[in-house]
């Protein structure tokens, strides 16, 4: 089986962006980054560069140096109007786009991430709202969200199978680990689960799960072992156990949620709320995982879209008004400007695997318990890999806790 990744949304000058420090949260920082019409984003496998869609009259597809805020180019996806969502390969090579409207129809644009241009526009004759990816670019899953189903297309843009789901399917996550895709479908209040093991026949998993109220833009933890679900209308954000397909527990997210992104090493959730007064002002919350514990609040200004999390887990990226909320956490259980740093531990991935098996033996560091060896891993790809061809690594970094110990979040 092909793995997934998930999706997930002032003049053009390249230079740095505006940084605002907010008292919101002790050891957090904001920065804004301009982007007229901001609705979707998305980071590259390696945390590198962040791309960032803008809707009509713009319709441009805005590069960013992910650490500086630096504007790399800008593409414009003409005669494409409304893009929105937007995601990268796993090998970084290709940025794919969903345009709701475009001539003569709504579309998937494929774009060359090495020459900034688009490669391939990709008519698809009903309304995308989410989709996810194959590895290596062969299948292509999409909501058709008036359409009541889930399309796999192939690159060409051929249909090779579809699936009935709830009333108007609005997001997709995937997990690697059960070769499930999760659609939230908003207009019945369930999601849907679909084994997509086979993408010319794909079969839904038991029935559709009840949720909140007008359940939004989902995901699912790094272990595939659950599934959170903002809801539009219910204040809270309900958990799935994917091994019992049922809801296991709720926190509170208040007025609306839209959308959530879990950390690499699954520890942390940061879900995007905003209330209806005044003007869709957002907010980010953070949570602990295990616990379900809110951690942090993070205001981030009107009308909150699409959300991205970087590698480490500290810095996370939402598009909003006319721009990114750019939310920086500090590190976790540093001792200060003194605390040693360990080198970064990165293997090369096999064929088939996933950075949540790591073998015996490779992570042994002073400090990092047996029961660390499968935590903080992140995937990305790496030219030195595949003797200088390229090809994916799994990385970490240790740190060094309060308490004197090496660990890994």
């Amino acid at each position: 089986m092909k793995k997934i990744r998930v999706l997930a949304i002032v003049g053009f000058v390249c230079g740095m962006a505006i940084s605002v420090v907010s008292p919101s949260h002790a050891g957090t920082t904001t920065q804004f980054w301009p982007v007229p019409h901001s609705v979707g984003v998305a980071l590259s496998p390696d945390g590198e560069t962040l791309w960032v869609t803008s809707s009509a009259p713009t319709n441009t597809l805005s590069r960013f140096n992910a650490r500086t805020g630096v504007i790399q180019t800008v593409i414009d996806l003409v005669p494409a109007s409304f893009p929105r969502e937007v995601e990268i390969s796993p090998d970084g090579l290709t940025a794919y786009v969903i345009a709701q409207s475009a001539t003569p129809s709504h579309s998937l644009l494929v774009v060359s991430t090495e020459t900034n241009l688009v490669t391939q526009t990709i008519n698809l004759g009903f309304m995308p709202a989410g989709f996810a990816v194959s590895q290596d670019g062969a299948v292509i899953f999409l909501t058709d969200y008036l359409g009541e189903r889930v399309v796999a297309i192939d690159p060409t843009g051929a249909e090779i199978g579809a699936v009935s789901v709830g009333s108007r399917p609005l997001a997709v996550a995937y997990s690697a680990v059960d070769s499930r895709l999760y659609v939230s479908n908003q207009g019945s209040n369930t999601v849907s689960v679909l084994n997509v093991n086979d993408p010319i026949n794909m079969l839904s998993v038991g029935v559709a799960i009840p949720v909140a109220e007008q359940p939004a833009v989902l995901a699912v933890s790094p272990d595939g072992r659950e599934v959170w679900v903002p809801s539009q209308r219910s204040s809270t954000v309900s958990i799935i156990d994917t091994a019992t397909l049922a809801v296991i527990n709720t926190v509170s997210a208040p007025d609306f949620s839209d959308g959530v992104a879990f950390t690499s090493a699954g520890t942390r959730a940061f879900v995007v709320v905003r209330s209806s007064d005044p003007n869709w002002y957002g907010t980010l919350i953070e949570f602990d995982v295990p616990t379900r514990t809110q951690l942090s609040t993070t205001e981030l200004g009107f009308y909150p879209q699409s959300i991205a999390v970087s590698p480490s887990g500290q810095t996370v990226y939402v598009s909003v008004d006319a721009g990114v909320r750019v939310v920086t956490f500090a590190p976790q259980e540093m001792t200060g400007v003194n605390a040693p740093s360990a080198a970064l531990q990165q293997f090369e991935l096999a064929a088939g695997a996933t950075c949540d098996r790591v073998s015996e033996g490779f992570v042994d560091f002073p400090g990092i318990s047996e029961s660390l060896r499968n935590v903080g891993w992140s995937q990305s790809w790496s030219q030195w890999a595949s003797g200088g061809q390229g090809g994916f690594v799994c990385s970490r970094q240790p740190f060094y806790t309060s308490t004197g110990n090496w660990a890994v979040r």
